[in-house]
């Protein structure tokens, strides 16, 4: 698992984010990411929310770009 780490991933067309989650995906336009209410930011849950069209996945940075680790039991990815 060395170089591994957990990213932000577009559902739409695969884009990764490692930084930070915009509202808007920068490489198809789909809504990603939405504003989180502001009791929930004070209690430390940071200050945009997922929406469905974005997913956390175990990805690295290779030379050729992004290499997403996908799960070894297929059922894990349902859940």
């Amino acid at each position: 698992m060395r170089g591994y780490k957990p990213v932000s991933r577009c559902k739409d067309c695969g884009k990764i984010y490692d930084k930070g989650i915009p509202y808007i995906c920068s490489k198809c336009g789909a809504e990603i990411g939405k504003p989180t209410p502001t009791i929930l930011q004070m209690m430390g849950c940071g200050e945009v929310t997922l929406t469905e069209k974005c997913e956390k996945v175990v990805a690295k940075k290779g030379l050729f770009g992004w290499k997403v680790r996908e799960p070894r039991d297929p059922e894990a990815i349902q859940e």
